[in-house]
């Protein structure tokens, strides 16, 4: 995060939430681990990759999890299988990057 950006969030405080929401908002988007570690979480209100759908231009999910990956395109999410330890192609999408740690 560049300096502005973090003087900005220091005066007016956001959450992580509503953070990534504002630089996702009418980008292209690769959400790296979108299921949270646990395929109850696609069912919350608040997931957040749900979150991100509604306000991104392009979403896709990157999920290391098979049967999550299938589970969540029949629902008409557009999700893939990768290890993101491995090489991939980004098929040249401008991306916003969010991340979870692995636990």
């Amino acid at each position: 995060m560049n300096k502005t950006i973090l003087k900005e969030n220091l005066i007016s405080p956001v959450t992580r939430e509503n953070l990534i929401i504002k630089y996702c908002t009418n980008k292209d988007v690769l959400d790296i681990g979108c299921v949270n570690h646990d395929l109850l979480n696609t069912s919350l209100d608040n997931w957040l990759h749900s979150q991100i759908k509604k306000v991104s231009n392009k979403l896709i999910g990157m999920v290391y999890l098979l049967d999550e990956v299938e589970l969540l395109n029949k629902k008409g999410f557009n999700i893939v299988h990768q290890d993101v330890c491995e090489p991939f192609s980004l098929n040249n999408l401008k991306t916003v990057c969010k991340a979870f740690s692995v636990k």
